[in-house]
């Protein structure tokens, strides 16, 4: 199923990426050395340090001066100086600037646009060099500009020259982003989770394992789960789930409650368990619920959004660009996703075959995430802590998916463990998934006789 295959590998990077969301190697390390040098002005352009060529950046009445060959140059600009005029020409891209040495305004042409920027410091003339105002420079690029009094550092996030070559960054990741997905109209799948919890007050633990079925991405989707649950004194053994994905609609069927009302005297429970019972159908209309609520748009929305793997390079721009201001927190977020990317790209391999089908494998075995977990924090962490650290997560993840023609099988393994202090966690996930353009399909028929929930649960949920 498509969907289901796209949710998995987007489940993988993204927890990978939280999980290496701190790595101390590369862009990181520049930005921590910098953050950890105040013995001097530091300029630092996304993950690199400017430098000054022996000219020290000044400090004048709060705006911090560099070179302006120097200062334009390392932002990616070409730079043009007519003597006899004393006029600078920059250009990246599609802005152009220009001004006049010892004056104070700045002339853009954003791709025909024009405007001016006024400096409320006027240049300086030191060593022979004459030195601008860095913030003005850069937001006259479009540039987000911030200072870390601790450090001394002026921040500059180019974020369009950061994520330019993310091909180069990451090829495999690229790759896998830029596959077409395919759209089949006979889709299967079975699966197995496990899942426990406990602490020193509670412990949990259901699994469940069941199969789907589908016609394809616009047809309706079936699931048939059995579930084991286990909480304190309630157990729950086999019990069984019928559920029905429908143009954003849901259908349920399902013995859970009657299980529950098994287990003890809740007169609440058994009269749910009589109400809600596991021989009725039941609908809930999920795009009346999520508008009628204003939670996240509409149902189809959200499942189309999951499918778009590139949007995710985007939406991490978006968040981290807005505004006008940036710190060092945010340099430090920007460089230590990037490192965890190129990391990450180690373990992807893509294959893309001579008929237009692809192979994906996705292989991060328990010691290549012990090496993630060392580079996480290796410029922060003791090794004895490092070391305890490597110890208290295990996590293992491997993903196969190979498409050929009319045909798509995926398999995925996730195995996650924790062992912090007094809490245990253990997650493992299994997919196996068959898709395949056919003429022998079989539609899934939605319950000729189902009750409306829908109004009931919104009443209950405002």
């Amino acid at each position: 199923m498509k969907k289901v295959t796209v949710l998995a590998l987007t489940a993988v990077i993204t927890l990978t990426s939280v999980v290496s969301n701190v790595q101390a190697s590369g862009r990181l390390e520049r930005i921590c050395h910098a953050a950890n040098d105040n013995t001097q002005i530091n300029i630092l352009y996304n993950d690199e340090i400017i430098n000054c060529d022996g000219v020290k950046p000044v400090n004048t009445d709060g705006r911090v001066m560099i070179p302006f060959r120097t200062a334009l140059e390392n932002m990616g600009a070409g730079v043009e100086y007519d003597d006899a005029h004393r006029l600078v020409t920059a250009k990246k891209d599609d802005i152009t600037i220009k001004f006049t040495l010892m004056d104070d305004t700045i002339y853009i042409d954003r791709n025909g646009a024009q405007s001016t920027i006024t400096m409320d410091v006027p240049m300086i003339i030191s060593d022979g060099s004459t030195l601008v105002p860095i913030r003005f420079m850069s937001n006259a690029f479009d540039m987000k500009v911030g200072w870390d009094g601790d450090s001394e550092t002026v921040i500059i996030m180019d974020y369009d020259e950061y994520f330019k070559d993310i091909e180069k960054i990451m090829p495999n990741m690229s790759k896998l982003f830029e596959l077409e997905q395919r759209d089949f109209n006979k889709c299967g799948a079975e699966f197995d989770i496990d899942l426990s919890y406990s602490d020193s007050y509670d412990n949990f633990a259901f699994a469940i394992n069941g199969s789907a079925e589908s016609g394809g991405i616009d047809s309706a989707s079936k699931m048939n789960m059995s579930l084991d649950i286990e909480c304190g004194n309630v157990a729950i053994k086999d019990a069984e789930s019928d559920i029905i994905f429908d143009n954003g609609s849901l259908y349920i069927k399902t013995d859970i409650l009657e299980q529950l009302a098994k287990n003890g005297d809740n007169k609440f429970l058994k009269f749910a368990s009589v109400t809600f019972n596991g021989i009725t159908w039941y609908k809930l209309d999920l795009e009346k619920i999520n508008e009628s609520l204003g939670l996240f748009g509409t149902t189809n929305q959200i499942i189309n959004s999951t499918e778009q793997l590139g949007s995710y390079l985007q939406m991490i721009t978006e968040l981290m660009s807005a505004g006008n201001y940036v710190d060092m927190e945010t340099a430090i977020m920007a460089a230590s996703m990037i490192d965890a990317w190129e990391e990450m790209d180690k373990y992807i391999t893509v294959k893309e075959k001579d008929n237009g089908g692809y192979e994906v494998k996705i292989d991060i075995s328990p010691e290549n995430f012990n090496k993630i977990i060392r580079i996480i924090g290796s410029s922060q962490m003791s090794e004895e802590n490092l070391n305890k650290a490597a110890e208290m997560i295990r996590f293992a993840c491997l993903v196969n998916v190979d498409c050929d023609g009319s045909r798509q099988t995926a398999d995925m393994m996730i195995d996650v463990a924790a062992d912090i202090e007094d809490i245990r966690f253990k997650l493992k996930i299994n997919l196996n998934e068959n898709d395949e353009i056919s003429e022998s399909i079989k539609t899934v028929e939605l319950p000729a006789e189902y009750v409306d929930i829908t109004d009931a649960v919104l009443g209950f949920m405002k």
